[in-house]
Order: structure tokens, then C-alpha cells, then sequence
């Protein structure tokens, strides 16, 4: 356990450093040590259990490998860190992979907990952040939901309006990251945040996703969760406890729930900690 929560924080330190630090001293350019990176990112071979943050330690295992020295790769590491999470297109890519080559990395099915969070409730607009293949969309379409969505992935969201041709539904699949995607103004009566990566802890952007439901209207939440408050940090869209508490704290909460299952997104195929949250805007 102690050297997992060390390897851990050993990458968070990583997203911590500055990519510019030696870049006088170091042999390449920030921009073509990103552009090394995509490129790996394409076709490079990657652990089949790392998700979006442990293909950062394949990446450092592979630099390693090709006799890089430790200085070099904590400078390139550096550098790779902070350019994926401000960068949208390294998560993409990764995402892209996962879409077309990955079988059985995530659940297919919809969300249980979306599911039984919407059970009763009347239909209306609904908004998928970071809706994947659709599976999530293409589901509260079936019960009636006018559904749109948004992701990073060309690939997922080629096969989300795809499987709604399939079954006759109508989705509005959008290519968008959510720094740049239009939330809106009290426009959604559901809000289906299943597994997203969206900066929580980013008061501006909290803001605009609150203010773009309506009043009434319900926020579905689900994602991992780290009992690690520094870890929790240093990765997009995954809670620290009790956190979704104090950032939805306007909210009527229904449901919450901090447990240890199976994730939709399995990776590993073991019990993760998993948050969930069930509230109505006032």
C-alpha cells in the first residue's frame, strides 16, 4: 500500500514541476517533448490496465528504457504533465485508443446509478459531460430525454452517433472540450456527469456548469475517488471525500455515497473507492 500511495505522488510531483525549469539546460524544445509524447501516444504500446494517468508512468518506463538519463526524463515528465492536463488533445488521443482498441476497459451498459437516479423523474434537457461512445446518451434518449453531449474523442463520439442511428434515436453528439463547450444558462434539467473528466476544484468552471441547470433540474454524479486529498489534486474530475459535499453545497442532496466497487471504467477489474451524488438544484 505504502509504495503505491508513493508511486502515486511520485507522478503528482511530476504534474507539480515546472516544465520549464532547465529548459535552458536540457536538450529539447517543451513543444517537440509534447510532440514526442503524441506521437508515442499513437502507437506506442501501452499497459492494457493504465488508464489517462498511467500512461504517463508507461511513457517514463519507456524513456527508461531507451537509456534516457533520470535528469532528462524528470524534465520531459515535467513537461508532458502539465501540457496534458492544460492540452486537450494528449487526452484524446489517449481516449481514441481506448474507443477502438481497448474491448472490455469499460462497461458498455449504462450507469445504474444514472439509471435508478431517473427513475419517476419527467423528461427533459438533458446534458452528457464527457459521453464517450454514448452509451449514457443513447440511454436517457430511450426514455425520452432530449439529450446532448460532448467529448474530447473524435472516435467515441463517431461511434455514439453511430449506435443512435442504430436504434433510431436522435443524439447531439459535440466535438468539444469543456473549456471551450457552451454550457449554457439554465438550460439543463439533468446534468449526467458518469465517470467525466471536468475540473471540479475550478471554481469558473463550476460556476458555469451550476448556473447552466435549471432550477429543479438534477445533477447525476459517479467517478473515482481518492481518499488521498493530494492525489485527488493532481487528477482531473476525481474527487477527494466528502468534496462534492462542499462543492454542490447549494444542492438538495438525494443520494450520497462514497463505496468500494467495480467501476464502470474497471481498468484493473478490481473494487475501487467510487463517490456518487444524487442532487436537485434549489
Amino acid at each position: 500500500m505504502m509504495k503505491g500511495k508513493m508511486a502515486r505522488r511520485s507522478i503528482l510531483s511530476l504534474l507539480c514541476f515546472s516544465p520549464f525549469l532547465y529548459a535552458q539546460t536540457l536538450d529539447k524544445d517543451p513543444e517537440q517533448i509534447w510532440q514526442d509524447f503524441l506521437n508515442w501516444l499513437r502507437v506506442g504500446s501501452i499497459n492494457k490496465t493504465s488508464d489517462c494517468f498511467g500512461v504517463l508512468k508507461d511513457y517514463q518506463a519507456k524513456l527508461a528504457a531507451d537509456g534516457i538519463p533520470k535528469a532528462k526524463i524528470d524534465y520531459h515528465m515535467s513537461v508532458i504533465s502539465q501540457f496534458y492536463l492544460s492540452r486537450k488533445e494528449g487526452m484524446a488521443l489517449f481516449f481514441d485508443r481506448v474507443y477502438t482498441t481497448r474491448e472490455g476497459f469499460f462497461s458498455q451498459k449504462p450507469n445504474l446509478f444514472l439509471a435508478q437516479a431517473i427513475q419517476g423523474i419527467k423528461p427533459g434537457a438533458a446534458l452528457d459531460v464527457s459521453m464517450g461512445q454514448g452509451r449514457n446518451s443513447i440511454y436517457l434518449a430511450q426514455q425520452g430525454w432530449e439529450v446532448t453531449g460532448f467529448d474530447i474523442a473524435d472516435e467515441g463520439l463517431a461511434i455514439a452517433r453511430s449506435n443512435a442511428r442504430k436504434a433510431g434515436l436522435t443524439i447531439q453528439a459535440i466535438q468539444s472540450g469543456y473549456q471551450e463547450f457552451g454550457f449554457g444558462k439554465s438550460q439543463w434539467d439533468l446534468v449526467a456527469m458518469i465517470y467525466a473528466f471536468f475540473p471540479i476544484r475550478d471554481a469558473s468552471y463550476i460556476r458555469k456548469l451550476i448556473d447552466s441547470i435549471r432550477p429543479g433540474g438534477i445533477i447525476v454524479f459517479e467517478h473515482f475517488l481518492s481518499p488521498d486529498p493530494i492525489e485527488a489534486a493532481g487528477r482531473i474530475g476525481v474527487p477527494a471525500e466528502n468534496e462534492l459535499l462542499k462543492t454542490f453545497s447549494d444542492f438538495h442532496v438525494i443520494r450520497y455515497e462514497e463505496v468500494t466497487e467495480i467501476a464502470d471504467w474497471v481498468a484493473s477489474g478490481k473494487p475501487a473507492p467510487i463517490v456518487r451524488l444524487l442532487a436537485t438544484k434549489r
